[in-house]
């Protein structure tokens, strides 16, 4: 009778072990910076994205019930607020009186913005304000953005994190877009 080979058992020594677990730390050290960078950019991207949603539907809105219609920062979704980072208010000014009351329609509420994101407001008509420093976007039955005073309203706001910005432009016709500042086309002046 053969004896047969013994076999030699499988498996990682300590040494292995170890170096892979140091390849895989230095990996993850180098990785880290570039994920935040990277979960920074996307909160940004989201905030000027979910403003550009709430002022496209308010537009439409606007053309649909032939009625002013108001996007106005908001920290509790009842109250025409100061500050775009502590979140917006979509409203139908079914009355007429370009103030958030009773019969008026809430059309969306949007929360806070993350922490990391600040919102830009520079001189009017930065930072979708009037001359008095009043923050809004309104648009009129038409879809044109109009200032309360009823003259055409065309504007821009920034949201930044530190290192990135988005800016929302609308134009006195209505047309609104994201873009980067650094981008052609993307300035206060092209409004």
């Amino acid at each position: 009778m053969t004896r047969e080979p013994q076999r030699r058992a499988r498996g990682f020594t300590l040494i292995e072990l170890l170096t892979t677990v140091a390849i895989i730390v230095i990996i993850l050290t180098l990785a880290a910076p570039s994920f935040t960078a990277f979960q920074r950019n996307s909160e940004l991207t989201g905030v000027a994205n979910t403003m550009l949603s709430s002022l496209t539907a308010a537009r439409s809105e606007a053309m649909k019930r032939g009625r002013n219609t108001l996007v106005v920062p908001s920290a509790d979704c009842a109250t025409w607020g100061d500050d775009w980072t502590k979140g917006w208010l979509v409203f139908v000014d079914n009355d007429g009186s370009q103030t958030i009351d009773s019969g008026d329609d809430v059309l969306s509420c949007e929360p806070k913005v993350p922490e990391a994101v600040t919102a830009v407001t520079g001189s009017a008509p930065e930072g979708f304000q009037d001359s008095g420093g009043k923050l809004y976007l309104m648009f009129n039955g038409s879809g044109y953005p109009r200032l309360l005073s009823g003259a055409f309203q065309s504007s821009s706001l920034d949201f930044t994190n530190g290192d990135s910005t988005r800016r929302i432009i609308s134009n006195p016709a209505g047309r609104l877009r994201v873009c980067k500042p650094a981008d052609a086309g993307c300035t206060a002046a092209a409004l």
